[in-house]
């Protein structure tokens, strides 16, 4: 059902431009938004039409194929119109000759005559080829029926206000789609809320043109309540074409699976967001073949990337999201939470996973950061081993008597776990079955420094 206020709205429209006399006159347009009607107003008022019919209004693409002569009959146009001179006549600034119509008959739709002065405009203005036109009018199927003065002004903005190039704009064709205001919107919004200009994100993702400029601040409020920072979204700026409510649901869900919850902190997690689906898929394809050793790059690479991963049987593991996720939970620096990992030769076997279920087990049972970073090498044990032994520590007698710190607590895990292993590291592999699909490469001093933008 049609909305009252956007019926009274489309009514007042009609009222305005002299659509019909009575409801029974214009019952056919009605359930149309405003903002559609006024459009397709626009169109035929380019034409030279000074008076409108409900019925070539909708349905809107038989009304432009209604001939000139029936256009005439009807007295919507004169007798003498020049339909060259109309169109271009709505411009600031038109071409300096106009195509000639000569050849065409009345019997020719006014939507011919239109294509043919819109063509002529746009090898002028942009220096179209009939090629490139063909490729437009394929891409976008409704571009002949845009109105050529809002062609002219989404033309203006990008060059002006965007710098972009005639090839830049050709390139990016369906950029003749977008709205001159809504751009400029986008400039003024993004910078009222983000604090920054906006331009060099949509220079480098022109898509960002079609989002609506009123969308703009309540999807960088979730991302900013989620920590994602500027340089992130620089990075990443297609994420802005995503709703409020669709980034929402999948920062819950990524919150909701075990394997992904760690990448929340992530500064890559736009990426996640963005292609959450093919992660997913993904993370079951690994679970099924026991790879524990899973990274953010690997979900969110390429398709070929990911598959010559796969070809040549192995998934790397550098330890970066590892290193990324204790930073930003602890506070502690990357490089220096490397420097201890590292003490243990063992520490990239540990699955992603664990560390972060290990981490957020003892924040849980109140233990603080600092207690975890003075024995991080607990973390790369498995949440339900580590509890079995601090339980076992916190119940045996002879070592209640010794009233140890929390922090000793954990330095005395570790040393049990290890103490069967002779304390070489091997621990970390007990609760890792083989995994088929699984590398690790170390992680350098320069790649850390790297990671952290020093």
């Amino acid at each position: 059902m049609v909305p009252n206020e956007q019926i009274a709205e489309t009514y007042a429209l009609c009222l305005k431009y002299g659509i019909g006399n009575e409801v029974k006159d214009i019952i056919g347009v009605i359930s149309l938004k405003a903002s559609t009607l006024e459009r397709r107003i626009t169109y035929f008022q380019e034409l030279g039409c000074t008076k409108l019919l409900a019925n070539i209004l909708k349905p809107f693409m038989t009304g432009c194929e209604y001939s000139l002569q029936q256009f005439q009959d009807w007295n919507l146009l004169p007798a003498d119109v020049d339909i060259a001179k109309n169109i271009f006549s709505v411009l600031n600034k038109p071409p300096p000759d106009v195509p000639c119509l000569d050849s065409l008959k009345k019997s020719n739709s006014i939507h011919t005559y239109r294509s043919i002065c819109l063509e002529h405009y746009l090898k002028w203005r942009l220096e179209y080829t009939e090629k490139e036109l063909s490729k437009l009018t394929a891409v976008i199927q409704k571009f002949r029926y845009f109105s050529i003065r809002s062609i002219e002004e989404v033309i203006d903005c990008l060059e002006n206000e965007l710098e972009f190039s005639k090839a830049k704009i050709k390139q990016a064709n369906f950029l003749l789609r977008a709205d001159a205001t809504n751009i400029k919107q986008l400039l003024t919004t993004y910078k009222q809320v983000a604090g920054s200009d906006m331009k060099p994100l949509l220079i480098k993702n022109p898509k960002l043109l079609d989002v609506k400029a009123d969308l703009i601040p309540a999807r960088l409020e979730i991302l900013k309540k989620h920590g994602v920072t500027e340089s992130a979204l620089k990075v990443y700026p297609t994420i802005l074409l995503l709703s409020k409510e669709t980034i929402e649901s999948r920062l819950k869900e990524i919150q909701s699976i075990p394997e992904l919850r760690g990448f929340l902190d992530h500064q890559r997690l736009l990426l996640l967001i963005l292609y959450l689906r093919k992660a997913k898929d993904r993370l079951q394809f690994m679970k099924e073949h026991n790879v524990k050793s899973i990274s953010l790059f690997t979900l969110s690479s390429s398709s070929v990337y990911f598959n010559r991963q796969l070809e040549e049987g192995l998934v790397r593991a550098k330890g970066t999201d590892l290193l990324q996720f204790l930073s930003k939970n602890t506070g502690a620096s990357q490089a220096s939470i490397h420097r201890s990992l590292q003490k243990n030769s063992m520490w990239l076997h540990a699955p992603f996973i664990h560390v972060v279920d290990t981490y957020f087990y003892l924040i849980e049972r109140n233990y603080t950061n600092e207690d975890i970073l003075n024995n991080v090498h607990v973390l790369l044990y498995k949440s339900s081993r580590v509890e079995q032994v601090l339980e076992k520590i916190e119940s045996d007698e002879s070592e209640k008597s010794n009233n140890w710190s929390p922090s000793q607590k954990l330095a005395l895990c570790v040393y049990y776990i290890e103490k069967k292993f002779h304390f070489s590291g091997l621990g970390v592999l007990e609760d890792t079955p083989e995994q088929h699909l699984l590398t690790s490469d170390q992680v350098t001093k320069n790649q850390v420094l790297k990671e952290e933008g020093k």
